[in-house]
């Protein structure tokens, strides 16, 4: 049975997954391309593009790439694992297009074990590295969402929980039984990639000449991501745009359509396209790999 699935692709209902990532994001690309062209047409469009920032833009993707393989190649070595960059950053992409096609992006945990399984770790250390990359990603939405509560902010007035500081509590206790330098590392790590994340949103606004404020917009952002933590839709696809549209719109107002498509481009339709390039080609080295295994015996 498991040669089975490994034929059809390796991971259990992906064609599945990925139709009801298509019905989600269909509609919502549809929706945001419509809103743009009532407000604009393709010459205006190009016009109001600054091609400097939109370097700049592609430049903090790429860059936000770069510190999540960093990391997740160290939280490997964190688990006495080992792994190559290479192979980590091709991991780490196929992990965002996992996380992209399932709810709550609980298939970047599956894409990351099933990926290290294959072809670095043993089952249980995969799934060991996975619950310490989960968690560092925790301790830094814990960290980030503290920004929030403690920094005068209006929409969050009242979001104060005691879930947040009990996971707190949780995090400095794995911290002291943990390899403290290397985990501290991985953590700074963690706060920089979140911060170069954020910066997209800041830096797409520069693309298309909004003035805004940049606490205002920074503060915004952590409040949307978090948002984005409790999507039920794939990748919460229209979750996001929603939430983002609502809480930007008073900085962005009519141009808020095009902003959500410039920020969303770098946070999930070029990451998640790039992912499923990296997930196809991991699935086509294991399924070589397997078929080399099954011919030597």
């Amino acid at each position: 049975m498991k040669n089975s699935k490994t034929s059809k692709g390796g991971i259990e209902n992906f064609e599945k997954k990925v139709s009801q990532m298509l019905l989600f994001f269909i509609p919502t690309f549809i929706i945001i391309i419509y809103f743009i062209f009532k407000e604009t047409d393709f010459k205006g469009l190009i016009g109001r593009i600054n091609v400097n920032y939109l370097i700049l833009l592609i430049a903090l993707m790429l860059f936000a790439w770069l510190l999540n393989t960093i990391k997740f190649f160290f939280v490997v070595r964190l688990a006495k694992g080992r792994v190559t960059f290479n192979k980590a950053f091709e991991i780490v992409l196929a992990a965002i297009f996992g996380a992209n096609i399932t709810p709550f992006y609980t298939g970047g945990i599956a894409t990351q074990t099933y990926f290290l399984t294959k072809f670095a770790e043993t089952i249980g250390r995969s799934i060991a590295i996975s619950v310490i990359f989960f968690i560092l990603t925790l301790i830094v939405a814990v960290i980030f969402a503290l920004i929030l509560f403690f920094i005068p902010h209006g929409f969050v007035t009242g979001l104060r929980s005691g879930f947040i500081y009990g996971i707190a509590g949780i995090m400095v206790a794995y911290f002291f039984s943990q390899n403290k330098l290397l985990l501290l590392f991985i953590v700074i790590l963690s706060i920089l990639t979140q911060t170069v994340s954020i910066l997209i949103t800041p830096v797409s606004f520069l693309v298309l000449g909004i003035p805004f404020s940049f606490k205002e917009v920074f503060i915004t952002q952590i409040a949307v991501q978090l948002t984005a933590s409790m999507g039920f839709t794939p990748g919460g696809i229209g979750i996001i745009e929603t939430a983002y549209a609502g809480m930007f719109y008073p900085f962005a107002k009519d141009s808020i359509a095009l902003l959500t498509f410039i920020s969303r481009l770098a946070y999930f339709y070029v990451p998640a396209l790039v992912g499923l390039f990296f997930f196809s080609k991991l699935l086509r080295e294991e399924r070589f790999k397997s078929s080399s295994l099954k011919e030597v015996r």
